[in-house]
C-alpha cells in the first residue's frame, strides 16, 4: 500500500552496499510524495507527487489534497531533478 509522506522538495535516499546516493528535487508544485514498499520484495518507489493518494475523491473537506481542477485551456507545469552520485562519507544510522 503506498504511503502518502510530507516533505519539503527535497529528498535524498543512500544506499550503502553501492555507496550511491540518489538526490531528487521537485518544485513547489510536488508538495505531496508517496513512497511504496511493496510487501516481500526488495525494492521501493518514491514518487514526487502535486496532490494526496485518491485525492480526486478527497477533494472536498481535506484541508490540502493536491488536486487540481484545470479548466479547457488551462496548464500547469512543474519541474523535477533527479540525480545521483557515488559516495563514500556517508554514514548509515
Amino acid at each position: 500500500m503506498p504511503v502518502g509522506i510530507g516533505w519539503d522538495g527535497r529528498a535524498s535516499i543512500y544506499d550503502p552496499l553501492t555507496e550511491v546516493e540518489v538526490l531528487i528535487q521537485a518544485s513547489e508544485l510536488f508538495d505531496h510524495a508517496v513512497l511504496y514498499v511493496p510487501p516481500a520484495d526488495d525494492f521501493f518507489c518514491f514518487e514526487p507527487a502535486s496532490h494526496m493518494n485518491n485525492a480526486f475523491n478527497h477533494h472536498e473537506g481535506t484541508e490540502s489534497p493536491g488536486f487540481l481542477e484545470l479548466q479547457p485551456g488551462q496548464s500547469v507545469e512543474g519541474a523535477m531533478t533527479i540525480s545521483a552520485r557515488r559516495v563514500s562519507h556517508l554514514s548509515t544510522v
